[in-house]
C-alpha cells in the first residue's frame, strides 16, 4: 500500500486510521461511509501546513493486523466509536509494540459517552469533548516538534494513575463556522479516494453514482432523552451557509459523487439555509440525488413549498426517528412530536412523491409487550419505504441512561465488556421492563420485522415500484436477504469477540 504524502512526496506527519469494523465480519451490507470525524481532522491539518494520511481500514478491505505505519511518523490517530473499542484497542497495542516512539491519540465519539474506558488502552490520551478543529494543529505541532503531548489541552482525556479529563473547548461560533476546511476539501493530500465508498444496502440513493456522507451542521436543538449527540453538543445548533455547503458538494462531484446522504441529526432545523441551497442546486441544474433524516414537525400543509423543493432538488428520501406507536412514550423520551404529526408528515411526503424511512426503539423500561405491539401496529400503517426496530441500548451521558439503570442486565460502566458484547456487537438485548424479559423483547422485535416486511401488500408495492429501476429492483431484493440473516443473527448469534480491556475500568 502506498502511503506517499501526493503534495510533496515526503512521508506524512500524521497518520489518521479508521479501523475495519467488526460488522463487516458478520456478513451485513451496512456500506462504507467516509469518516468524516477523520477526513475533518485531516483538513484542519493540512491547513496548518501539517501533512496527513488516511488509513480506512473499512474502504481498503484492509485486516485490522495488516495495518502499518510509514517511518518516521511521530502521531497516529485511531477512530473509536464503541462498535468497533475492542478493535481500535488492539490497532493501537500492535502500534505501540512496533513503534513505541509513536505517540497514539483516540478520536471518535466513544470517550465522550465512556471516557472510563480508557484505562487499560495502549492510548495516549483520547479526546474527550467535541469539536477538535480548534485544539488539533496546536496539539500535532507540539507533538511533532517537542516529541511530548500537551496534556494540558482542553478536551483531552487521559490517565495518571487515575483518569483525568480537562474542560472541554468552547464549541465553534455560529459566525465561524464558515471558516472551517470542510473533511473533502483536502482530499487528494489526505490519500482519499471516493471510488472506495458506497451507501448503505438499504438507503434509497444509492445505485446511481459514486456516494459521499455529507454534514452541513452540528448538533441539535431538541430533548429526546436517548440521544448522545444532542448531550454531547449541549444541545445547541449551528449550521454552515448554503454556499459553504454547495461548494462542499461540488467538491463532492469534482471528485466522482453524485450521490449524499445528509448525517445531520436533524437536517431541516435550518429551513431557511435548506431552501436556499436546494435553489442553488436546482438552478445549477444538478444530477444529484440525496437523503437526510428530519422530523415530522418539519412537514405541514401551509409549508409544503419546503418538501415539493425537496422533491425538486433531487431528495429521494428522507429518514424519521418515529421512535414508538405510544404517544405516552413520545412524551416521556421528549420526542416533541405526536402520532398525528407522523400521520401528517408521512402522508405529506408520500403526496411529494419522497421516500420515507423509519425507524423504531423498542424496549423502553415502562413498556409492555401491548406498546411493542402498538409501535409495530403504527409501523404497518405509516407504511415507510424501510423500517428499522431498533433495541433499546442505553448510552452513557444520555438522562435515559440514568432512569434505565435499574433495568439493565448489564452496566456499561461497572461492566462495559459485557455490555458491549451483548447489546452493541451480539445484538442482545440487555435492558428487562416491569412485565418483559429480554427475551419476549427478542421475540417481540423479531416478529415484528417478519411481520412488518413479509406483507403481501408491501412486497407488491415494492416490486412495482422497482420494476422499471433495475438498481432499485436488486437493492430491494438485497435488503430482503439482508433482514433475513439479521433475524437469524439476533435470534443465534453468541459473543465471540474479545473484549481486549478490563471488563470494569
Amino acid at each position: 500500500m502506498n502511503l506517499t504524502y501526493h503534495n510533496t512526496g515526503k512521508m506524512p506527519d500524521v497518520i489518521l486510521i479508521n479501523p475495519r469494523q467488526p460488522y463487516l465480519d458478520f456478513g451485513d451490507d451496512m456500506g462504507i461511509h467516509q469518516p468524516l470525524g477523520l477526513m475533518q481532522l485531516g483538513s484542519n491539518l493540512v491547513e496548518n501546513d501539517i501533512s496527513a494520511k488516511l488509513i480506512d481500514a473499512n474502504a481498503l478491505n484492509l485486516p485490522n493486523e495488516k495495518i502499518e505505519l510509514p517511518r518516521p511518523t511521530k502521531l497516529a490517530m485511531v477512530s473509536v466509536n464503541t462498535v468497533m473499542f475492542p478493535v481500535s484497542v488492539k490497532i493501537a497495542k500492535a502500534i505501540k509494540e512496533k513503534n513505541p516512539d509513536v505517540f497514539v491519540i483516540a478520536g471518535g465519539s466513544h470517550f465522550m459517552s465512556m471516557p472510563h474506558t480508557l484505562k487499560g488502552t495502549p492510548f495516549d490520551c483520547a479526546f474527550g469533548g467535541a469539536e477538535a478543529d480548534s485544539i488539533i494543529a496546536p496539539l500535532a505541532r507540539k507533538i511533532l516538534k517537542e516529541g511530548k503531548i500537551d496534556y494540558s489541552t482542553k478536551g483531552l482525556i487521559y490517565v495518571e494513575g487515575k483518569l483525568i479529563k480537562n474542560p472541554n473547548p468552547p464549541l465553534i461560533p455560529q459566525e465561524e463556522m464558515d471558516k472551517l476546511p470542510h473533511p473533502y476539501k483536502y482530499a487528494k493530500e489526505i490519500g482519499f479516494d471516493m471510488g472506495l465508498y458506497k451507501g448503505y444496502a438499504n438507503t434509497a440513493v444509492y445505485g446511481k453514482g459514486k456516494y459521499a456522507t455529507v454534514m452541513t451542521s452540528r448538533g441539535c436543538i431538541y430533548k429526546c432523552t436517548f440521544c448522545l449527540e444532542a448531550e454531547v453538543f449541549n444541545r445547541t445548533f449551528r449550521f454552515h451557509s448554503a454556499k459553504y455547503v454547495y461548494d462542499m458538494l461540488l467538491e463532492c462531484e469534482k471528485l466522482g459523487a453524485k450521490e449524499f446522504y445528509f448525517m445531520d441529526s436533524e437536517w431541516s432545523i435550518a429551513r431557511q439555509r435548506n431552501m436556499e441551497l436546494m435553489k442553488m442546486m436546482v438552478d445549477g441544474k444538478k444530477d444529484w440525488r440525496w437523503e437526510c433524516l428530519t422530523r415530522a414537525t418539519d412537514y405541514t400543509y401551509s409549508t409544503l413549498d419546503y418538501p415539493k423543493m425537496m422533491k425538486k432538488a433531487g431528495c429521494i428520501s428522507t429518514i424519521n426517528g418515529v421512535e414508538s406507536g405510544s404517544d405516552e412514550t413520545l412524551q416521556k423520551i421528549k420526542k416533541s412530536a405526536t402520532k398525528d404529526d407522523y400521520r401528517r408528515a408521512f402522508k405529506i411526503l408520500r403526496e411529494c412523491g419522497i421516500e420515507r424511512r423509519a425507524s423504531f426503539i423498542m424496549g423502553f423500561p415502562w413498556e409492555t409487550e401491548k406498546d411493542l405491539n402498538d409501535t409495530l401496529k403504527f409501523a404497518i400503517e405509516l407504511d415507510p419505504d424501510f423500517v428499522y426496530f431498533q433495541i433499546f441500548a442505553p448510552y452513557m451521558g444520555t438522562p435515559l441512561y440514568e432512569e434505565a439503570k435499574n433495568y439493565m442486565i448489564y452496566d456499561a460502566e461497572k461492566d462495559f465488556g459485557q455490555w458491549w458484547q451483548h447489546s452493541i456487537i451480539g445484538g442482545k438485548v440487555i435492558v428487562k421492563t416491569d412485565t418483559l424479559t429480554p427475551e419476549d423483547i427478542t421475540r417481540i422485535n423479531a416478529e415484528a420485522y417478519k411481520k412488518f416486511y413479509f406483507r403481501p401488500s408491501f412486497i407488491v408495492r415494492q416490486f412495482l415500484r422497482s420494476i422499471d429501476k433495475p438498481y432499485r429492483l436488486k437493492m430491494m431484493t438485497k435488503n430482503g436477504i439482508t433482514l433475513l440473516k439479521q433475524v437469524l443473527k439476533r435470534s443465534t448469534f453468541k459473543p465471540q469477540i474479545e473484549i481486549g480491556v478490563p471488563e470494569s475500568a
